[in-house]
């Protein structure tokens, strides 16, 4: 029971071994590889309020991961697509608006840490848009694992977090600190559509397309 246990949570550990990773990532690079001291400070104002949209996305998937759960193992796949599809329309509307307003409001906010960092505007616009994409789709990471696609789920999550880092080290060399949000964005949002694919996958063989009664 207890190494069934550990198996089962071994994906949970990845995929949060993998966010924290690609989070810390520009810093690494900026800091110490490319020693941007201006850049990782810009960096960092930008992640800090980029990530308060994290804040319903995370809250919301209390509430739905459980019924996910509860969909995929009473194996009725029209009550899995009815869930996901009122997942996006609770957490769309909520995440746009947000991240609407941080765009908006971003440059007043960045102004708190002080006028110099204004500067870092558009790594907030990158970092903002980024995370409202992933935050849609962070619900897939929940039905893959529920599917029984661990190992996906930790093959997925190192792949992307191995090419969004590389893309840092080589997009931060010719684009500062804007190349590293990018790769950063381009990390996440390729880990988590391929975990949706992924899960588009599994339906398919492991859910049987039946009326829930």
């Amino acid at each position: 029971m207890a190494s069934s246990w550990a198996r089962g949570t071994f994906s949970y550990w990845a995929i949060g071994l993998v966010n924290v990773t690609l989070i810390q990532a520009p810093f690494v690079v900026l800091g110490w590889i490319h020693a941007d001291g201006v850049g990782a400070a810009m960096f960092a104002a930008a992640d800090r309020l980029g990530q308060l949209l994290l804040v319903f996305a995370t809250a919301a998937m209390t509430i739905f991961a459980p019924a996910i759960a509860d969909a995929i193992e009473t194996t009725n796949r029209s009550r899995f697509n009815s869930i996901i599809r009122r997942w996006f329309v609770v957490v769309f509307p909520v995440t746009l608006a947000s991240v609407v307003l941080m765009v908006t409001a971003g440059k007043s906010l960045l102004r708190l840490y002080g006028d110099q960092y204004v500067s870092g505007y558009w790594i907030l616009v990158i970092i903002s848009a980024a995370i409202g994409v992933t935050m849609c789709m962070v619900i897939f990471i929940s039905a893959l694992q529920y599917l029984g696609g661990g190992r996906s789920v930790v093959a997925i999550s190192v792949t992307w977090t191995i090419v969004g880092f590389i893309g840092m080290v080589v997009m931060g060399h010719f684009w500062a600190e804007m190349g590293v949000a990018i790769a950063q964005a381009i990390g996440f949002i390729g880990m988590y559509a391929a975990m949706a694919c992924r899960v588009g996958y599994l339906l398919k063989t492991r859910l049987p397309n039946r009326e829930e009664t």
